[in-house]
Protein backbone atom coordinates (compact mmCIF):
# COMPACT_ATOMS: atom_id res chain seq x y z
CA UNK A 1 0.00 0.00 0.00
CA UNK A 2 3.16 2.57 0.77
CA UNK A 3 4.27 2.19 -2.45
CA UNK A 4 0.72 2.74 -4.33
CA UNK A 5 0.43 5.91 -2.20
CA UNK A 6 3.81 7.01 -2.71
CA UNK A 7 3.59 6.72 -6.68
CA UNK A 8 0.29 8.26 -6.57
CA UNK A 9 1.19 11.33 -4.35
CA UNK A 10 4.39 11.50 -7.12
CA UNK A 11 1.56 11.59 -10.36
CA UNK A 12 -1.04 14.13 -8.43
CA UNK A 13 2.54 16.46 -8.32
CA UNK A 14 3.30 15.48 -11.64
CA UNK A 15 -0.20 16.06 -12.80
CA UNK A 16 -0.66 19.80 -10.75
CA UNK A 17 -3.31 18.15 -8.12
CA UNK A 18 -1.21 19.75 -5.26
CA UNK A 19 -3.57 19.16 -2.75
CA UNK A 20 -4.19 15.97 -2.98
CA UNK A 21 -0.22 14.89 -3.65
CA UNK A 22 0.13 16.83 -0.32
CA UNK A 23 -2.53 14.93 1.68
CA UNK A 24 -0.99 11.79 0.52
CA UNK A 25 2.47 12.78 1.61
CA UNK A 26 1.18 13.47 4.78
CA UNK A 27 -0.62 9.91 5.07
CA UNK A 28 3.02 8.38 3.99
CA UNK A 29 4.64 10.59 6.81
CA UNK A 30 1.89 9.15 9.29
CA UNK A 31 3.02 5.84 8.00
CA UNK A 32 6.48 6.45 7.92
CA UNK A 33 7.43 9.49 9.92
CA UNK A 34 10.78 9.83 9.69
CA UNK A 35 11.18 9.93 5.87
CA UNK A 36 13.13 13.16 5.14
CA UNK A 37 12.01 12.81 1.54
CA UNK A 38 8.10 12.46 2.49
CA UNK A 39 8.05 15.98 4.31
CA UNK A 40 9.99 17.80 1.20
CA UNK A 41 7.36 16.46 -1.08
CA UNK A 42 4.74 17.41 1.30
CA UNK A 43 6.10 20.87 1.58
CA UNK A 44 6.53 21.22 -2.16
CA UNK A 45 3.07 20.26 -3.03
CA UNK A 46 1.83 22.08 -0.28
CA UNK A 47 3.06 25.25 -1.71
CA UNK A 48 2.81 24.99 -4.63
CA UNK A 49 -1.31 24.18 -3.98
CA UNK A 50 -1.36 27.59 -1.75
CA UNK A 51 0.85 29.66 -3.99
CA UNK A 52 1.05 32.56 -4.40
CA UNK A 53 0.59 32.60 -0.62
CA UNK A 54 2.65 30.26 1.82
CA UNK A 55 1.12 30.99 5.20
CA UNK A 56 -1.79 28.42 4.20
CA UNK A 57 1.38 25.80 3.10
CA UNK A 58 3.57 26.52 6.00
CA UNK A 59 0.56 26.27 8.55
CA UNK A 60 -1.24 22.61 6.76
CA UNK A 61 2.48 21.44 7.02
CA UNK A 62 3.05 22.63 10.65
CA UNK A 63 0.10 20.96 11.79
CA UNK A 64 1.33 17.69 10.41
CA UNK A 65 4.93 18.14 11.71
CA UNK A 66 3.85 19.19 15.54
CA UNK A 67 1.47 16.39 15.25
CA UNK A 68 4.34 13.81 14.54
CA UNK A 69 6.49 15.28 17.24
CA UNK A 70 3.24 15.25 19.58
CA UNK A 71 2.69 11.66 18.88
CA UNK A 72 5.72 10.87 19.71
CA UNK A 73 5.51 12.55 23.22
CA UNK A 74 2.54 10.92 23.72
CA UNK A 75 4.13 7.36 22.77
CA UNK A 76 6.84 8.31 25.07
CA UNK A 77 9.20 7.32 22.65
CA UNK A 78 12.49 7.15 23.28
CA UNK A 79 13.79 7.55 19.65
CA UNK A 80 13.36 10.89 18.31
CA UNK A 81 12.06 11.85 14.76
CA UNK A 82 14.29 14.48 12.97
CA UNK A 83 12.28 15.01 9.86
CA UNK A 84 9.42 16.73 11.44
CA UNK A 85 12.10 19.10 13.41
CA UNK A 86 13.90 19.84 10.25
CA UNK A 87 10.93 20.92 8.55
CA UNK A 88 9.81 23.22 11.10
CA UNK A 89 13.34 24.66 10.93
CA UNK A 90 13.65 24.70 6.93
CA UNK A 91 10.35 26.69 6.90
CA UNK A 92 11.08 29.24 9.38
CA UNK A 93 14.15 30.29 7.53
CA UNK A 94 12.26 30.63 4.92
CA UNK A 95 9.98 32.53 6.36
CA UNK A 96 9.33 36.50 4.50
CA UNK A 97 10.11 38.08 6.48
CA UNK A 98 12.90 36.41 8.10
CA UNK A 99 12.62 35.24 11.61
CA UNK A 100 15.66 35.07 13.43
CA UNK A 101 14.50 34.44 16.81
CA UNK A 102 12.00 31.62 15.81
CA UNK A 103 14.76 29.99 13.52
CA UNK A 104 17.02 29.92 16.37
CA UNK A 105 14.86 28.51 18.82
CA UNK A 106 14.00 25.57 17.06
CA UNK A 107 17.70 25.40 16.17
CA UNK A 108 18.40 25.25 19.51
CA UNK A 109 15.61 22.96 20.36
CA UNK A 110 17.29 20.50 17.70
CA UNK A 111 20.73 20.63 19.04
CA UNK A 112 19.09 19.89 22.45
CA UNK A 113 17.60 17.16 21.30
CA UNK A 114 20.26 15.90 18.76
CA UNK A 115 23.77 16.66 19.67
CA UNK A 116 25.06 13.61 20.14
CA UNK A 117 24.08 12.24 16.78
CA UNK A 118 27.30 12.68 14.24
CA UNK A 119 24.34 14.09 11.81
CA UNK A 120 23.60 17.18 14.20
CA UNK A 121 25.69 19.76 12.59
CA UNK A 122 25.48 18.88 8.79
CA UNK A 123 21.22 18.28 9.03
CA UNK A 124 21.53 22.50 10.36
CA UNK A 125 23.84 23.63 8.35
CA UNK A 126 21.79 25.11 5.68
CA UNK A 127 19.84 26.64 8.46
CA UNK A 128 22.65 28.68 10.40
CA UNK A 129 23.17 31.36 8.59
CA UNK A 130 19.11 32.53 9.28
CA UNK A 131 19.54 32.21 12.89
CA UNK A 132 21.09 34.00 15.29
CA UNK A 133 24.71 33.50 15.84
CA UNK A 134 25.21 33.94 19.49
CA UNK A 135 22.38 32.08 20.59
CA UNK A 136 23.03 28.80 18.54
CA UNK A 137 26.68 29.45 19.52
CA UNK A 138 25.74 29.10 23.24
CA UNK A 139 24.10 26.56 23.42
CA UNK A 140 25.79 24.22 21.16
CA UNK A 141 28.82 25.26 22.99
CA UNK A 142 26.31 24.10 26.64
CA UNK A 143 26.21 21.02 24.20
CA UNK A 144 29.87 20.11 24.49
CA UNK A 145 29.69 20.35 20.09
CA UNK A 146 31.03 24.35 19.95
CA UNK A 147 33.93 23.52 17.54
CA UNK A 148 30.98 22.90 14.82
CA UNK A 149 28.86 26.25 15.96
CA UNK A 150 31.22 28.50 16.58
CA UNK A 151 31.08 31.34 13.54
Amino acid sequence: MRLASLGAASYMSKFGDFASSAALYSELISQSPEQWIYYENMWAASSAAYAPSTSEAVSACTKVCNDMVAKEKEDESTIHLRSPRLLLIKMASLASPPNPTLTSTLIKNYIDTFYKKQCCFSDLHPYLDQADKQQVSERAAKSGICPFFCF
